[in-house]
């Protein structure tokens, strides 16, 4: 089943100039994919960085009007969506290979007797 994503913006940097106040320099993120069946979830954290070059004067949003869908377009837009996507399927898949690990004791280790050795046999080691 295929996984659904939701952006969260965690901060943001932000720096004026002689032409524009408060331009959005770096934007630091989390994408969030579910699995809607299971419920487990995987998590990237990311960083989407601009230089003052970058921004538009033209198309410029002045701060009190950014919105958290401005920016989370921006991150989509300059972003490796394929690679964030398959490290989140990575963790989800990580969570499942872990959950059906069993541990077996050392009393429970198929070349073991169940008698655990005495400390003078460890101290003499092999």
């Amino acid at each position: 089943m295929a996984l659904t994503y939701t952006f969260e913006i965690n901060s943001v940097q932000k720096q004026s100039n002689d032409v524009v106040t408060d331009a959005v320099m770096v934007i630091n993120y989390r994408k969030i994919g579910t699995d809607p069946e299971t419920g487990r979830m995987g998590v990237w954290h990311g960083q989407q960085e601009f230089t003052m070059e970058q921004v538009d004067p033209t198309g410029f949003i002045a701060w009190e009007n950014l919105t958290e869908q401005n920016l989370i377009d921006w991150v989509q837009a300059n972003y490796e969506e394929a690679f964030v996507n398959a490290q989140i399927q990575g963790d989800i898949d990580t969570m499942i290979s872990m959950e059906s690990r069993t541990e077996v004791q050392w009393a429970d280790l198929p070349w073991n007797d169940g008698v655990a050795p005495s400390e003078e046999e460890v101290a003499e080691g092999p």
